[in-house]
Order: structure tokens, then sequence, then C-alpha cells
């Protein structure tokens, strides 16, 4: 391969076979790739723990005293559902949100999803929608994202407590 497509229908592979005698024989495949839609049965996971960084970029070893933990996991539903799953915790928050990954037919994905925060007596929500296609030669790609005003994870609560929005 010289290389993968990037969505939808993509291309064909091609693979041909020679025997013994000189004969060869061809199979020919369409290939589709789907980004974030896993084989059904395939499982993808990541888990992380450690104490974030604050002032990156600004001053060398500045870390939070408390540790943080993120857990995230895909599973292949089917060939073409992929179900999502992402966990985030510390002393004082909690975050945890769910999703899933459809192909559509060899014209490309969408991908919604939901997460829920609590931290220090205050819930948000945050939802999103990805979708890409590619029609024709052309790739398209549309996001939209919404949260409550008391949504929080980790990433944004270090930046607003300890790091660069309103931080010295």
């Amino acid at each position: 391969f010289r290389s993968l497509p990037t969505l939808g229908g993509g291309g064909t592979a091609t693979v041909v076979m020679t025997d013994a005698a000189g004969r060869e024989t061809s199979i020919s495949r369409p290939i589709f790739f789907a980004p974030g839609v896993l084989r059904k049965g395939l499982l993808d996971f990541s888990i992380e723990a450690g104490f974030p960084r604050t002032n990156y970029g600004v001053s060398s070893f500045s870390y939070l005293r408390d540790a943080a933990f993120s857990g995230s996991m895909r599973y292949g539903v089917t060939d073409w559902f992929t179900g999502i799953a992402h966990v985030e915790a510390m002393s004082y928050l909690m975050n945890g949100g769910l999703g899933f990954a459809m192909a559509l037919g060899g014209y490309g994905v969408v991908t919604p999803g939901i997460a829920f925060s609590r931290h220090d007596g205050t819930s948000g929500t945050r939802w999103q929608v990805k979708a890409q296609a590619r029609l024709w030669d052309i790739n398209l790609y549309g996001e939209v994202e919404r949260t409550s005003r008391d949504y929080q994870d980790i990433v944004n609560l270090t930046a607003e407590k300890w790091g660069f929005i309103g931080g010295s």
C-alpha cells in the first residue's frame, strides 16, 4: 500500500498470488477506513495517573499535590458501531462520559457523546457531535460542542485554578 484512504469508499486493495507453476490469482477487495470505528470484538483502552502539571512552558517542576486519574475505552460492538467511555477523577472532581462512533455506510462516521462532571458541589454537562464524510473526492468534517457553565474536567480545572486563566 502506498497509503490508506482517508475516509469513505477510499479505494481497492488487490493481492496477487503466484503458485509454484507460475499461475497468478488476484483478489480485490474495497478498502474503507473509518477513524474511531473498531472491528467487532476489538478493545482499545488507556489509563493515566499522576500529578497534573501547571504553568506549562513557564516554569519547570510545577505540579499539583493532588493526584489525578483518567481512563478511556473503546469497544467494537459491531464492525460499524464502537462504544466509547471516559472517566476522570481527582480528590475534588469526578467526570465521566459515554459516546459511540458509527460508520455511515461507505460515506463517513458520526461520533456523538455526552459527559457529566461534579466539582465542589456543582454539576455540569458537556455534549458534542462530530461528523466526518467523504463525498466524491472531498473530505468533510464538522463538530459541535457545548458545555454548561459548571462543567469541569482535569485540564480546564487545573488551567483555571493553577495555570494561565486568571493566574500569574
